[in-house]
């Protein structure tokens, strides 16, 4: 029996496909503005969406935050944290730009300003004593940091990453840096160890390439792991107190270098 010709489509079968291709572009809509709002990424100039094919639409720029104060015990609602400390810092509404530290501030917990990328300087208070692990780990904007006579010990990867890092002046009091406090801070350019200087940690200075100034404070040689520094260090002019030019030129580690007394 013949019922008419094959392929022919009705009314019905066309608003079938009319509302399946419909359906499609729904979804592929409804995902692509998932999939978009999961490539958002928060710069200083503002808001940047980076499609997976590089191209990139710029937004609306973000408020500056302009300087924000870090509050000792991170606020009446913080029972937590211990007088005369600093809790971690939370996600801030915008890039953290500049901080002012309160006074009676003795302790930075572990990475306070941790991945705060747009922080470009800090000045630590007189009253600091200690710096916790990572606590500026991943700064990639520090410049300078301000480390106070008061400070006594600098945890481990304290600044590791700050690959923007100028100079750093280690206080008298601070007798050991721990294992990779400064690891990465590839600008570093001039670093004076304090009188109190007694022992270096592994990978310090490691991978910090362009050290042309290094000063040590210490009239007594301190110790330095392996790896400490960079081999690059020995390029550098290495600046002792005076008389102790002798003791440098014999202690391991130290006979490599230019010596020039201070």
């Amino acid at each position: 029996v013949y019922s008419g010709y094959r392929g022919r489509r009705t009314s019905t079968d066309v608003l079938r496909i009319v509302a399946v291709v419909l359906g499609v572009l729904v979804v592929l809509a409804a995902a692509a503005l998932f999939y978009v709002q999961n490539y958002l990424v928060y710069t200083d100039d503002g808001v940047r969406v980076e499609l997976p094919f590089g191209l990139f639409r710029e937004e609306e720029p973000l408020p500056d935050p302009g300087n924000v104060s870090v509050v000792e015990g991170g606020g009446p609602e913080d029972a937590s944290a211990e007088p005369g400390t600093s809790p971690a810092a939370e996600p801030a509404a915008g890039p953290l730009r500049a901080v002012e530290l309160p006074e009676g501030l003795t302790h930075l917990g572990d990475e306070a300003f941790a991945g705060c990328e747009a922080l470009v300087g800090m000045a630590l208070p007189a009253g600091v004593t200690t710096l916790g692990r990572s606590v500026f780990e991943g700064c990639i904007r520090l410049e300078w940091a301000t480390l106070p006579p008061t400070l006594t010990a600098i945890g481990p990867t304290c600044f590791y990453g700050c690959r923007s890092l100028r100079w750093v002046a280690v206080p008298d009091g601070v007798a050991r840096l721990a294992d990779e406090a400064f690891y990465g801070c590839h600008a570093l350019t001039s670093v004076t160890l304090g009188r109190g200087i007694e022992s270096v940690g592994p990978g310090t200075f490691a991978h910090c390439t362009r050290i042309a100034e290094l000063g040590v404070l210490a009239p007594s040689p301190p110790q330095v792991s392996p790896q400490a520094f960079h081999p690059s260090v020995f390029r550098a002019r290495l600046h002792v107190p005076p008389g102790s030019a002798k003791a440098y030129s014999r202690a391991p580690f130290w006979k490599t270098f230019r010596l020039t007394n201070r």
